[in-house]
């Protein structure tokens, strides 16, 4: 007997590390729910699409809906049924909001208190200091107004180019005119190819979210990033989104609304990831 258990202890050793693998393929991935700004889905040539391509890297599994779509409203309740649907029994590690998605965070955020959750260029409400888009947001209120704007893509692209820098002005180094002038031109092809009802929809959800009092109550992990020069969501409201999240951390870069991430601010993420 002792001589069998001899014989065969070498080849029980070697099964240990096949367990092992099987254990580590057996590892269920990680989720991140990525949900974008107007116009721009996270899809292949959008500006967006360098957030999939940096979770998908990391091994992550990736959730990030259309929001501007026929599928659902974009308020709460339906607008979170939508998320949760298709998440389909996921409970999102990560949840990253960029722009007008992250107007969304919280009401999605508020059942999963684990998650991580990044704000990009983001705010509790719409603080915005460009006057045009304050402007821009009472005419479109009014469905001819939002009708007549779909007639921009017969307009000259200069008067196109003037009614853009009116609406988001840019406020940076000439540097930085290249990618807003590139972020520019995605936003017009976006923003023709939403219909004139969506258009009307994603005015009224900008107009009324306000997530300062929910902001208050919740405890997640959050990193915030913001831009000195981001007109649209300033960095300087005075109620933000740091001074209400009391478990987050907000790095303010010199970008814009279209800029407020550079490269080097990846690294940011990898550290708030694995703390």
């Amino acid at each position: 007997m002792k001589k069998l258990v001899f014989v065969l202890l070498p080849f029980l050793f070697l099964l240990i590390p096949v367990k092992l693998v099987k254990a580590q393929n057996m590892e269920v991935k990680k989720t991140v729910l990525i949900l974008h700004g107007w116009p721009q889905p996270v899809e292949q040539g959008s500006l967006n699409y360098q957030y999939l391509t940096y979770f998908q890297n990391k091994g992550y599994n990736v959730v990030a809906p259309k929001l501007f779509t026929k599928d659902f409203v974009l308020k709460e309740p339906d607008a979170k049924n939508y998320v949760e649907k298709l998440l389909n029994g996921k409970k999102p590690d990560v949840i990253v909001g960029i722009s007008l998605g992250g107007l969304l965070v919280p009401v999605i955020a508020k059942d999963y208190p684990d998650a991580k959750l990044i704000f990009i260029a983001t705010d509790p409400k719409t603080q915005s200091e460009a006057p045009g888009l304050k402007i821009i947001l009472d005419l479109a209120k009014n469905i001819n107004f939002l009708r007549m704007l779909n007639l921009l893509r017969f307009m000259p692209s200069r008067i196109l180019f003037s009614l853009y820098e009116f609406i988001n002005p840019f406020n940076g180094s000439e540097t930085d005119r290249e990618l807003y002038v590139k972020d520019m031109n995605l936003n017009f092809k976006y923003m023709l190819a939403i219909p004139v009802d969506e258009e009307e929809e994603i005015v009224d959800f900008v107009s009324s979210s306000d997530n300062t009092e929910l902001l208050k109550t919740m405890k997640n992990k959050s990193l915030i990033f913001s831009g000195k020069n981001d007109l649209m969501m300033p960095a300087n409201s005075e109620s933000n989104l740091h001074s209400l999240l009391i478990n987050s951390q907000e790095i303010i870069s010199n970008g814009g609304h279209f800029n407020v991430i550079a490269d080097r601010n990846f690294q940011d993420i990898d550290k708030f990831l694995s703390e």
